[in-house]
C-alpha cells in the first residue's frame, strides 16, 4: 500500500473513531490498514432491527483511485 493510500486510510479511521455514524463501527483488521473489520447494528423500525452485520473491507493499493472491496461474513 503506498503512502498516500495509508495516510488517507488513517484519517478515515480517525474519522470514524472520533464521530461514529450510529450503529456503525470499523477498525483495522489485526493492525493492518488493507483490511478493515467493519460492524453495522440493524436500525430500529426497519426489517434490520436487531440484527448485527460483520463485514470485512479489503482496501486495494490503489485507493482512494479504486474502490474497497466488501464483503460481508453475516450469514
Amino acid at each position: 500500500m503506498n503512502d498516500i493510500s495509508k495516510n488517507r486510510i488513517k484519517k478515515e479511521i480517525e474519522m470514524l473513531s472520533s464521530a461514529p455514524p450510529s450503529g456503525i463501527s470499523c477498525v483495522p483488521s489485526n493492525d493492518r490498514l488493507d483490511v478493515l473489520s467493519a460492524q453495522i447494528i440493524g436500525p430500529s423500525e426497519t426489517p434490520y432491527e436487531g440484527g448485527i452485520f460483520q463485514l470485512e473491507i479489503q482496501v486495494p493499493d490503489r485507493y482512494p483511485f479504486e474502490p474497497p472491496r466488501i464483503i460481508f461474513l453475516t450469514p
